[in-house]
């Protein structure tokens, strides 16, 4: 995978927003003295900068991990709720096939062909059997 880079104005914007949010939160941070000398200013910048990106790393790496947590809980509940519709399938395929015959709230709740008729066709059509009384 290519390394990616930010161009100088990605750069700017993105120490800006590291800024922003460090004064945000109002982390404390120690300032440099700042310095006559050219080459100690050069390092002291370097150093804020380095500074800034690993606050930056800590909180997308905390963000990240909260995401994964997330996830995994989400997994779990998936899990959970496939868990329960497969138990359900299963007591629905244990129950003998005319057990709704006893029960008008189920057999009006399986909508029975013949219990919703049809104009364009009849029952026995829609079940695929031959016609009562043999026709």
């Amino acid at each position: 995978m290519p390394k990616q880079t930010l161009t100088p104005e990605e750069c700017q914007q993105f120490t800006k927003q590291i800024i922003k949010e460090i004064q945000e939160h109002k982390i404390k941070i120690y300032e440099f003295p700042e310095t006559d000398d050219e080459e100690e200013n050069k390092r002291v910048t370097k150093i804020k900068l380095q500074r800034h990106h690993e606050q930056l790393k800590n909180n997308l790496e905390a963000q990240h991990k909260e995401l994964e947590e997330k996830c995994h809980h989400f997994e779990d509940e998936k899990a959970n709720w496939e868990a329960q519709q497969c138990i359900l399938e299963q007591q629905n395929s244990s129950r003998s096939p005319d057990s709704w015959w006893c029960n008008p709230r189920a057999a009006a709740q399986r909508k029975r062909p013949w219990h919703t008729p049809s104009s364009s066709s009849t029952w026995w059509r829609k079940c695929g059997t031959s016609a009562p009384g043999g026709g």
